[in-house]
């Protein structure tokens, strides 16, 4: 059987084949650009009344609490000699610097 045989074969075949019925082609919904800003100001407004209808509370009141001094046994070792000269800031004369 030859390509042209083959091919006359299934013309024969498939000669009285009709398409399928179509329907017409129906719009696509079209997209609803408002919506995101229709819910940006509903949350917006919500927002704004929760802030302005919301119960004033006064601030909690603070307890002055003291906490103890705690030593440890070689909190001496921290002891640096010369520490006072640590917690200042030094300075110069210029009288006492030269004789």
């Amino acid at each position: 059987m030859t390509d042209d045989e083959l091919r006359r074969l299934l013309a024969e075949a498939h000669g009285g084949d009709d398409p399928p019925p179509f329907a017409p082609p129906r719009r696509a919904p079209r997209p609803r650009r408002w919506l995101p800003a229709v819910a940006f100001v509903a949350a917006a407004a919500a927002a704004a009344a929760w802030i302005v209808l919301r119960p004033r509370r006064p601030p909690p009141q603070v307890a002055d609490v003291r906490l103890p001094r705690v030593t440890y046994p070689l909190d001496f070792l921290l002891d640096v000699p010369g520490a006072d000269l640590l917690r200042t800031t030094p300075r110069f004369d210029a009288k006492e610097a030269w004789p």
